[in-house]
């Protein structure tokens, strides 16, 4: 980390893990079952308050 610049932070439990970083975040999915495919989505929201989400498609093989 930079002069302090990025923060980050980590969510988990035995299902799942978020990384946050300044500017960037990841999901990871553990220990995945067929059930789990399906469409992801992400709402976030900029420094400057403007919303925002995505979505991606996680398929189980």
């Amino acid at each position: 980390m930079k002069g302090g610049q990025n923060k980050s932070r980590i969510v988990s439990n035995g299902r799942y893990e978020i990384t946050s970083v300044t500017g960037s975040s990841q999901l990871t999915i553990k220990n995945m079952i067929d059930s789990d495919h399906g469409y992801y989505v992400c709402n976030a929201t900029a420094n400057v308050n403007q919303p925002s989400s995505d979505r991606g498609f996680l398929g189980v093989q």
